[in-house]
């Protein structure tokens, strides 16, 4: 289920966005957890990403992004395996 899709008006680019309630661990860096949970979402963005792209008719961009809520940051993600 993706959380959250929507156009760019501005840039008329499709965004994906999955929203995420992970923090780091306590002995974990910001570095470290970012990079960790990329690498576990990145197959989950890349099927949304491929997903989306085949459906749109008009052939914008696509790109996704990682929310973490109790963070309150969104840090885009290039989707492996496209």
């Amino acid at each position: 289920i993706i959380d959250r899709a929507f156009i760019d008006a501005l840039t008329d680019t499709r965004w994906i966005i999955d929203y995420k309630t992970s923090t780091p661990q306590p002995d974990e860096t910001m570095e470290s957890f970012l990079i960790r949970e990329i690498e576990h979402y990145g197959e989950q963005l890349a099927d949304y990403h491929g997903l989306l792209t085949a459906l749109e008719a008009q052939q914008r961009p696509v790109k996704c992004a990682l929310f973490f809520v109790a963070l309150g940051r969104l840090i885009p993600v290039e989707p492996r395996s496209l």
